[in-house]
């Protein structure tokens, strides 16, 4: 498995206008659109999962609160293209990972194994191909972010990658999900039926606990964010949860570690700020390692039992 940090990128600030329907939270099984795309970028060890919104934003975010993503809003929605959503979450994205992994919130039943594959390439741009056909998700290394960014755009994200002339890579694969969308009610009935031929998968959900649970993933994904921007407000809006809830989560884990997480800056010419204690920052640590070896070995175990099931 590549050592490489990759992340991934969700553009969900269209109108869905083809379908009549608001695409990322229409029902597949018993779950929606966005939160199956969500779910196979974790299981795969994908992190940060930033998703842009737009079009009905308050909606998709009361609705994914829970998910663990970092949350962007392309407030111009109407009058600016995929691109515009895609560039902006690259540039909070840039430094904060190797490379990224970018996919329409309508493309969301492309399996775990070919989100795999994407992170075993050491290319600068990989794509999945069945058959010679191009799909999604698309791997992007992040030193191609300033050029992308200050590209204008013409023909979208695949036109600004023709223009930079590196090499694509593509990863031959058998899975016809990374060619399905639901951009209209006939291509979504084929998707429908794509996902319930589909088996089952592991999720793992890890949290740190004394008398009780104090420390889950959200726990860590606030400091992280903490550490990041500088800001316990900036952090508590990626992840949607108000200021006072991220104070008492903060609050709830120095009591039950009995160490100081995060360091206070008061006042000055710019404003105070917020960053994590050298026991904060060892905590982030920890249990992002903890967390990325379960994951793996819950996999080995789950395809070691399950083997005849899984599909392919």
């Amino acid at each position: 498995m590549s050592l490489l940090k990759t992340a991934g990128l969700i553009v969900a600030a269209g109108r869905s206008s083809r379908m009549n329907q608001f695409k990322p939270l229409m029902e597949i099984g018993q779950t929606t659109v966005i939160s199956r795309l969500i779910a196979t970028f974790q299981q795969a060890g994908v992190d940060p999962i930033v998703l842009i919104t737009g079009h009905e934003a308050e909606r998709l975010e009361a609705h994914v609160k829970n998910l663990d993503v970092v949350v962007l809003r392309n407030e111009h929605y109407q009058t600016t293209e995929m691109i515009d959503s895609v560039k902006i979450g690259l540039k909070w994205l840039h430094g904060q990972c190797d490379r990224v992994l970018f996919s329409p919130a309508d493309v969301p039943l492309f399996s775990i194994r070919t989100v795999d594959q994407m992170m075993e390439s050491d290319a600068k741009i990989a794509v999945p191909t069945v058959d010679g056909q191009e799909g999604h998700p698309l791997l992007l290394a992040t030193s191609l972010i300033p050029a992308i960014l200050e590209d204008t755009g013409d023909g979208g994200l695949r036109g600004i990658l023709r223009r930079l002339g590196e090499t694509v890579a593509h990863i031959e694969t058998q899975d016809v999900g990374t060619q399905l969308d639901a951009d209209t009610p006939d291509d979504f009935d084929v998707l429908l039926k794509y996902h319930n031929r589909q088996l089952l998968r592991p999720q793992v959900h890890i949290s740190l606990a004394r008398t009780k649970p104090f420390f889950t993933q959200t726990s860590w994904r606030l400091l992280s964010l903490i550490d990041s921007t500088g800001s316990v407000a900036d952090a508590c809006q990626r992840i949607n949860i108000s200021y006072s809830k991220g104070w008492q989560l903060i609050r709830t884990m120095e009591e039950e570690m009995e160490e100081v997480l995060i360091e206070r800056i008061q006042g000055g010419p710019s404003g105070g700020s917020s960053h994590l204690t050298n026991a904060g920052r060892t905590l982030v640590e920890r249990f992002e390692r903890l967390t990325n070896e379960a994951r793996q070995a819950v996999d080995r175990v789950f395809h070691d039992i399950f083997e005849e099931t899984i599909d392919d």
